[in-house]
């Protein structure tokens, strides 16, 4: 005799979500930035805070475009403007602490937003689409219109949004440069454009407040009212993320001017002094061959990997790159993303690595990575 409860029991165990009757599409999906080679970074860093005998001091991760991780530093108009929103008390006794630009900028915005704990619209606060708007319109020297401007969790939130309204879409009609669609004259009008701009990279560097936005050129406006209907459903996006855009987008033009241009040129300054040793000291080593970098805080290195270490690594059900990276990290330390996770061509292989960290860890980076390419071919050659 089989009790009612023990039944029921077995009916719930049998309802209960596992790996087998969970969502295909989970299981399959991949995301080689925080895959299994930075999750035994992470062991390795644990390892080492115990006292841990390793090859190496310290894990070197050049596996993400984190700036502010790295130690690049906040630029101080965007920190204002945001502490200055989220405590607007602050604002009456602000003028000692905070820069003008600061104060008029988050009065600006607590004037459309009571609270940066509040909803906004789902697009994004009009005034900083509006602001988004003047800055496309100045830099492209052509019009922008603040309603084709949508504001995102990040610009690959924006990203995701737009590719689940093209998933039909004919790939020959994406575009992504503005500018260089106006200037092709009169019969490409109509041609349909996205583009997207962040926080997080460059000078910013603003990963963790999750800005980014969307600009919608030419689309048929019932599909945009589509996509206004999608992300109606996600409520909003980051309020501090937004206000980050709007001190992109708008810097500031008075007493904040002057610290703003020189935080801003130096990071850029030494992002680009950074680009360009990674380049060359990559070229320097056998078997590896970089690109310059054009504008990317990333390097896409082309390596070298022999026969015996590709075998080795189909061996494992492995991809050899992922095969070197791992190999990488656990002699030296030094943790990049193999390219098979980024749809490398068939037949050749690479790896991701940042140009953030400082420079003084990018030169010992550079040093281990030589004698490792050296050691690792020889090993297997």
């Amino acid at each position: 005799v089989v009790s009612t409860q023990s039944t029921g029991a077995q009916a719930a165990r049998r309802a209960m979500l596992s790996l087998s009757n969970m969502n295909p599409c989970v299981k399959e999906m991949q995301y080689a930035v925080r895959g299994p080679i930075v999750i035994r970074a992470a062991q390795l860093e644990q390892q080492l805070k115990k006292g841990t005998e390793l090859p190496f001091e310290q894990v070197i991760r050049a596996n993400i475009g984190d700036a502010h991780a790295m130690g690049q530093k906040p630029i101080s108009f965007v920190r204002e403007v945001i502490s200055l929103s989220a405590a607007p008390h602050l604002i009456k006794t602000a003028s000692t602490l905070f820069s003008n630009d600061a104060i008029a900028r988050a009065e600006e915005i607590l004037g459309v937003v009571n609270s940066i704990g509040a909803y906004t619209e789902s697009p994004g606060i009009s005034a900083v689409r509006g602001h988004v708007a003047e800055y496309i319109s100045k830099r492209d020297g052509y019009p922008s219109n603040p309603d084709d401007i949508f504001i995102g969790t990040g610009a690959s939130s924006c990203i995701k949004n737009i590719m689940k309204l093209c998933l039909t879409m004919d790939e020959d009609k994406f575009v992504s440069f503005k500018k260089v669609l106006r200037e092709l004259g009169p019969e490409y009008d109509d041609l349909p454009l996205a583009s997207f701009h962040s926080v997080s990279k460059g000078y910013m560097g603003e990963c963790g407040l999750r800005g980014g936005y969307c600009e919608m050129t030419n689309f048929d406006p019932e599909v945009r009212t589509m996509l206004l209907k999608l992300i109606s459903a996600q409520l909003c996006s980051s309020t501090s993320g937004q206000i980050a855009i709007s001190c992109m987008v708008k810097p500031p033009t008075g007493d904040a001017a002057e610290l703003y241009k020189t935080e801003t040129e130096a990071v850029l300054e030494s992002l680009k002094d950074r680009s360009i040793m990674v380049h060359e000291k990559l070229n320097e080593i056998p078997g590896i061959v970089c690109n310059p970098l054009q504008g990317a805080m990333y390097a896409f290195p082309r390596i070298e990997i022999p026969k015996k270490a590709i075998e080795l690594a189909e061996s494992r059900g492995q991809t050899p790159d992922f095969l070197y990276c791992l190999e990488l990290l656990e002699h030296t330390g030094i943790c990049v993303v193999p390219g098979s996770g980024f749809w490398q061509v068939p037949g050749t292989f690479h790896f991701r690595m940042t140009i953030l960290p400082p420079k003084e860890q990018l030169v010992v980076f550079l040093d281990k990575l030589a004698k490792f390419h050296v050691e690792f071919r020889e090993r297997y050659g």
